[in-house]
Parts: C-alpha cells; sequence; structure tokens
C-alpha cells in the first residue's frame, strides 16, 4: 500500500466529489466495475442493472435493490406496493396517497401528481433509523412523540364527547430530516439508502375500540427518491474475505444523466406501517 492509498475501513464510502478526486487515494481493484458519469450511456446503463445490482443486491439488502429497479424500470406501474406479509395492511390508494402528499409541507414532495409511486407496507419502518445522535432527534422519538400526541388528543376528544366517525378523521404531519442508522446493521444501510434524509412523517387514526380502549393508527413516512449529483461512493461488498480493495464505484451524477436520457425516472417512497395504540 502506498502513502496516498487509504485503508480500508468499511465497506461502504460515501465522499463528495467524483471518482477521479479520489483514484490516488483510495485503492481501487483493478477489475473494479465504475458507474460515472462521463461513462453513461445506455449499455452502461443496462450493464449496472444487469451485473452491479445482482452482483451487489444481497450487499445493499432488499428494499434498496428494489427502489434501484423500479427507478430504472421502464413502463412501470404508477403505483406499486410491496408487501412484506400478506397479512399487511395497506388502507390506501393512488388518490388517498397523493391526498397525503400533496399538503403544502416546507420543502415537501414535487409535482406529486406527476409521479409514480413505490409503497412498503408492514416493514416496521419504525424500528429502524433510531441511532442516538448529537445531531438531533431520531426516527424512534419522533414516533413516540407522535404517539403520545396521538393518544393525548384522543383522550381529550373522549372525555369531550367527540365521536368515533370525528376520532377518526383525525390526522398529523412531521418532518424527519435524518434518519440515523446503525451502520452495521445491514436492513437499516437498506432502509437509509431507501428513503434516505429529508422525509415526512404522517399518521391517521384508523378506527377507535371504545370498549378495549384502543386505537389503530397507520404511519407513513415518505419522501422524493433520487439522487444528488455530487456524490461518489465505493463499495466491496466482500470486504473481510481477503479483498482488500474496492471493487464497485459509483458517481451520483451518472444517475441524473440517466434521468436526463430517459433512462431513469425519479418518484415517491412510502413505508407504510401499522400500529395498535392503547389510550
Amino acid at each position: 500500500m502506498s502513502k496516498n492509498e487509504k485503508k480500508i475501513t468499511n465497506n461502504f464510502l460515501a465522499l463528495k466529489g467524483r471518482y477521479k478526486d479520489y483514484k490516488d487515494k483510495i485503492k481501487i481493484s483493478k477489475k473494479a466495475r465504475m458507474l460515472l458519469v462521463d461513462e453513461a450511456t445506455e449499455k452502461n446503463a443496462k450493464d449496472f442493472l444487469g451485473d452491479w445490482l445482482i452482483k451487489t443486491g444481497n450487499f445493499l439488502g432488499v428494499l434498496a435493490t428494489l427502489g434501484l429497479t423500479y427507478y430504472f424500470q421502464k413502463d412501470r406501474q404508477n403505483l406499486k406496493v410491496h408487501y412484506l406479509t400478506r397479512y399487511s395492511f395497506f388502507p390506501f390508494d393512488r388518490t388517498s396517497l397523493y391526498n397525503i402528499i400533496k399538503k403544502p409541507f416546507r420543502n415537501g414532495v414535487t409535482e406529486p401528481a406527476k409521479k409514480d409511486y413505490l409503497v412498503f407496507c408492514g416493514y416496521s419502518f419504525y424500528k429502524y433509523g433510531n441511532l442516538k445522535s448529537k445531531y438531533g432527534i431520531n426516527l424512534g422519538e419522533k414516533i413516540t412523540n407522535l404517539k403520545n400526541k396521538i393518544i393525548s388528543d384522543i383522550r381529550y376528544a373522549i372525555n369531550h364527547k367527540v365521536s368515533d366517525e370525528k376520532i377518526e378523521t383525525f390526522y398529523y404531519y412531521d418532518e424527519v430530516p435524518y434518519v440515523f442508522r446503525n451502520k452495521k446493521n445491514h436492513f437499516e444501510n437498506s432502509f437509509y439508502f431507501t428513503i434516505g434524509d429529508g422525509n415526512f412523517l404522517f399518521a391517521k387514526v384508523q378506527s377507535i375500540n371504545r370498549l378495549l380502549r384502543t386505537a389503530t393508527v397507520i404511519f407513513v413516512l415518505y419522501d422524493d427518491y433520487n439522487w444528488g449529483d455530487d456524490v461518489v461512493y465505493f463499495l466491496n461488498p466482500s470486504l473481510g474475505k481477503g479483498d482488500i480493495s474496492y471493487n464497485y464505484v459509483v458517481e451520483t451524477a451518472a444517475f441524473k444523466k440517466y434521468e436526463s436520457m430517459g433512462l431513469a425516472k425519479p418518484f415517491v417512497v412510502f413505508f407504510v406501517d401499522t400500529m395498535f395504540l392503547i389510550y
């Protein structure tokens, strides 16, 4: 290893800039597959899907792989739902999802009526992105605070003789600026690289059971699925098995170029889960 080469400390490295900024500083395999903006062609895009995603699918995880596949998919459904199990509860159609995300909410989803929707239902998104961080509140705390608010509102409404029908119209919004993932957790990495940062959280009371003092609440985490144009990723799915160099390099600017070529298209990604609250 030369003095200009950095020792690999993790198998997923994200750095600002382009590959050329780091090619003399980071050890790259001689057989590395690269997706670079200057070489982004239609053939390269097909190679990326046919080879890169297949070989790195287990490394990226199911969620991230499904997101990237949908991103590049031609003639895709404008509403595609992935259910974790056949018992996952999904009470929405495209219109109701649109009604959720059309609400002006600071820097919300852009042009939601024109975009396609990819949904992950029943994946318990609230269990992930809960790493403590000095930068701010985590996803788990956001969910807890919102649950407490909903429970408080339901109790207040019941004490003031509000009907079940009215309570079942209660809805809430919040922002989730960052998802602080545990980088050692495979599913959390896959979740993060599907939803990213700058997300929005929606919750709605679905039903009330006064006898059991429970409420069914639908939680939705959503955001635009897109890529910036100023990051380069270095990946090594087999790190720790004798391979000490990065064998995949991706410039996110290539994704933007593919969008301009009509080979990839942004969409809105949703995570939908049902919770039962005791009030």
